[in-house]
């Protein structure tokens, strides 16, 4: 069985919720390095209109959440857990539930892709894959 198959049917909900007190006490602010970095592409000159931001691997999107807030974001989340979608379509993310090899996004739609903590979770045979 493929690791994309595993957590969608399952394991991701079951990972989100052992993972999910923990994550609460978590501060996200600028002493993240993600939300450091997008902070400083969003004020360079062509971002002033707001950029559009997709998280892939979101979680319940407080990342996401903070650059709606602060920055102005259009922001945008993929994960594979379905409790931790609906925890993030609550904060106002646009969230879907999926998995990295098929986005459901068009090509060249975002000023910020931020892909996490998640190969260690994809199949070896979809490393390589590259999208024309």
């Amino acid at each position: 069985m493929k690791q994309k198959e595993i957590f969608l049917g399952g394991e991701a909900d079951a990972l989100f919720e052992r993972n999910h007190q923990a994550l609460q006490t978590r501060v996200f602010d600028l002493s993240d390095p993600v939300i450091e970095s997008v902070s400083n592409i969003s004020r360079q000159t062509e971002y002033a209109g707001g950029l559009k931001v997709l998280e892939i691997g979101c979680g319940e999107a407080n990342r996401l959440a903070y650059f709606a807030k602060h920055l102005g974001a259009d922001v945008y989340g993929l994960e594979p857990s379905s409790k931790a979608v609906e925890l993030a379509r609550k904060k106002g993310v646009h969230a879907e539930h999926g998995s990295a090899d098929t986005l459901p996004f068009d090509s060249g739609s975002f000023d910020v892709v931020i892909f996490g903590f998640c190969l260690y979770l994809c199949d070896r045979e979809d490393l390589f894959n590259r999208v024309a």
